[in-house]
């Protein structure tokens, strides 16, 4: 009985709840697996637009500035993707988190770029409409004198005789022209004075050669003088180049050329002159 009423109170605590005070908590547990990401929020207002950073790529090698707001793009080492928190974002290797780099400063100015290649010249524009008629200018210096024109102006005073020149050698003589028409019988003349004519003669020379151009004189006997004198020749083509008395008056000389024989051919010519003495 006595046993009984000590196991009593023992069954009674068993029977019930008993809890002692608070351990201490344990170690953590191994990482439990990622769940699925969630479904993509709506996407906010557009924020205001900041000042355009320049960042140094060394210092933040997973780092793109974005070329022109809001086109952001995100850059990670491994295929995650990042919330769009601020104006920059890049990918923190040390948190495995997105966060915001902060604004840096602008850096120096780039050396100039090297010039592009020329366009191609433009299409010719339309003529424009003609402008109006400016002032009338100043009247300019005068000009220098120009070059002498081609003659045409008036004719000038003729100038001073200049000196005669040297005698020019004798041209050939010319052929002989055409027998001119006998002219009329003139009228008698009066009856001269009774001439003192004395000792007249006939003086005859000749030349028989084949020369082209012969001269031959008739002399007369001294001291009569020659009245006249004449020429025979017994070839056609023959030019008379002199046909005239001598200097000292007592002969007749005449020079004939052959213009149209040939060379070797032999012709004759004769020459007289007329001889007389005066009172």
């Amino acid at each position: 009985m006595r046993l009984l009423l000590l196991l009593l109170p023992l069954v009674f605590i068993l029977g019930c709840e008993i809890t002692g005070a608070k351990g201490p908590i344990g170690p953590e547990g191994p990482q439990g697996v990622e769940g699925e990401i969630g479904p993509e929020g709506d996407i906010g207002p557009p924020g205001s637009r900041g000042d355009d950073g320049v960042v140094e790529s060394h210092t933040h090698p997973e780092l793109i500035v974005p070329s022109a707001p809001p086109a952001i793009e995100i850059v990670a080492p491994v295929a995650l993707s990042c919330t769009k928190q601020g104006h920059i974002l890049v990918w923190d290797t040390n948190t495995f988190n997105c966060s915001t780099l902060p604004e840096a400063s602008r850096g120096e100015s780039g050396a100039e770029g090297i010039q592009g290649v020329q366009g191609e010249i433009g299409l010719k524009g339309d003529l424009g409409p003609q402008g109006d008629i400016g002032p009338t200018g100043e009247v300019g210096p005068e000009g220098v004198q120009g070059i002498p024109g081609f003659p045409g102006g008036p004719r000038g005073e003729p100038g001073d005789r200049g000196p005669e020149g040297p005698k020019g050698d004798t041209g050939l003589q010319g052929k002989v022209g055409p027998r001119g028409v006998i002219g009329l019988k003139g009228e008698k003349g009066e009856s001269g004075d009774p001439g003192g004519l004395r000792g007249w003669e006939r003086v005859l020379d000749s030349n028989h050669s084949s020369d082209v151009v012969k001269t031959v004189e008739a002399t007369c006997t001294s001291p009569r003088a020659v009245l006249g004198g004449g020429y025979v020749v017994t070839i056609p083509n023959i030019s008379i180049l002199q046909n005239f008395p001598v200097q000292n008056g007592h002969g007749w000389r005449v020079q004939a050329i052959n213009n149209g024989g040939q060379s070797g051919q032999r012709w004759d010519i004769w020459v007289y002159a007329i001889c007389g003495l005066g009172e």
